[in-house]
This record gives structure tokens, sequence and C-alpha cells, in this order.
């Protein structure tokens, strides 16, 4: 979870990438953000749109709020984006990942909302469910710290760590597809049931499409798969036997 200090810090960087774009789009000097951020630039003569990334010329705008407790943020911003409508080739990004917040602009040209975003190359957005939210709801260039924004800051920050943890179980995942089969050792206690299940989740499975079972020297395959099982009709008494599936049969079905 993000630390006070986290939101504190991501609240400028949003703040800054508003007041940039809205620069560039309006020429506005009016805005609190434009006061607070840009016209110390501007009057320096030190405002460039370039690309951020981890060390790009953009990114000592925002060097005071970008080293976050998981990670660093970038931000990169095109000056000849942003008219009209929202656009990809402006954004802030966890340093060397896909997880991405952009704008989203109306037909005025002014920014509405702030979206959350997977982005891989050569591939559509993939948007965060619910994660696109108005500036007025986040609660920009207010003092005080919206619930919208610390959902907003979390979501954020969960999606890094879901896609740096998917990043780790990389290898497992080729070797599982490769050879069909994996077997993890070690002591009891050491993480074999919990590295399991995170790199079946790595592979696109819910939680409700893992199951584990723990074999015995008596487990046999009526346990596993199916097998008869012996039953007693209520209405006579009579004891027969009845085929049951396994607890991987049953998986199986599920």
């Amino acid at each position: 979870m993000p630390t006070q200090d986290d939101y504190i810090k991501f609240k400028s960087v949003l703040e800054y990438f508003v007041s940039h774009l809205m620069y560039i789009q309006s020429n506005d000097t009016s805005s609190k953000g434009y006061q607070k951020y840009i016209e110390p630039l501007v009057n320096n003569n030190k405002f460039i749109c370039k690309e951020g990334h981890q060390d790009g010329n953009l990114q000592k705008y925002i060097k005071e709020w970008n080293n976050l407790s998981i990670g660093t943020i970038a931000i990169t911003i095109q000056n000849y984006y942003g008219k009209g409508y929202w656009t990809k080739k402006c954004y802030i990004n966890w340093v060397y990942t896909g997880v991405n917040v952009f704008a989203n602009w109306d037909k005025e040209g002014h920014i509405v909302k702030l979206c959350l975003a997977y982005y891989e190359k050569d591939r559509p957005l993939n948007y965060a469910d619910g994660f696109n939210f108005s500036l007025q709801d986040l609660g920009l260039f207010t003092p005080q710290q919206t619930e919208v924004f610390i959902k907003f800051t979390n979501k954020y920050f969960e999606m890094y760590q879901s896609l740096n943890q998917n990043i780790k179980m990389t290898p497992y995942c080729r070797l599982l597809t490769n050879n069909h089969n994996l077997i993890l050792t070690g002591a009891p206690g050491t993480g074999k049931t919990y590295l399991a299940k995170e790199i079946a989740k790595a592979m696109g499975c819910t939680d409700d499409e893992i199951g584990f079972v723990q074999f015995h020297p008596s487990y046999d395959y009526t346990d596993f798969v199916e097998g008869l099982r012996p039953m007693q009709d209520d209405n006579t008494g009579s004891v027969g036997f009845e085929r049951k599936d396994g607890v991987f049969k049953e998986f199986c079905k599920k």
C-alpha cells in the first residue's frame, strides 16, 4: 500500500501533468495549476515538452515527487498532442512498465478525466475497470486527499505490483508451458504452495481456477479420478455401490 508520502508526491505529479497539458492546449495562465507549476518554468525560459522516461529532460520537473516507495514514476508529454482529444502520446508511467495514467479530453479540449491503463506495444489499451475518474472527484488542486484519489492511487500501485509479480513468474510459466509439468522442491514452510498459486495467477488463472490436493500412501485412482463408493438405499436399506467423482474430476468439471 502507498505511504502517506506516496499520496502527497503522486498528487503533485498528477497536478503537474494536467497543468502542463492544459497550458499546451489553451495557454491558460489563470489556473491554480499554471501558477503553481508552470509559471516559474515559463518565467525562467525552462518550459519544454519532451519525453521524460527515467532520465529525460522533462523528468527534472517532477524530481521532487517521482521517487515513490515501490518505484519511480516518469512523465512523457509531446507538445503537438492534446488538441480536442486525449492521446496515448502523453502519459505518466512507472519506469520501464506499461502501467500508465492517461488524460481524457472533452471535445472543447479540456481534460475532464484521468484513467489508468495497461499499455502493450501493438495492442489496444487495456483499461483498469472502473478507474476512470474526473478531476473534480480526484480533488486535484485542492488541499485534501479525496476518497476517489486514494482509491485511484491504491489501484495504480496495485497494477504496478501485479505486473512486477507477473514478470518475476515468467521463467516458471515458460517451464510449465514447455514441459506441462513443474516440480517445486524444498522443506516444509519454504513457500512451494504459495509459489505454485502465484505461477497459476501469472498464467491467467483466478482463485476459483486453482486447486490443491495432498497425496498420501493410501491415495489411489478412485480418490483422484473416480471410483465406486458404497451407498445405502433409504427405502430398502440395502447396500450397493455408486460411481463417485474424485477430486481431480470434480475440479475439471468445475
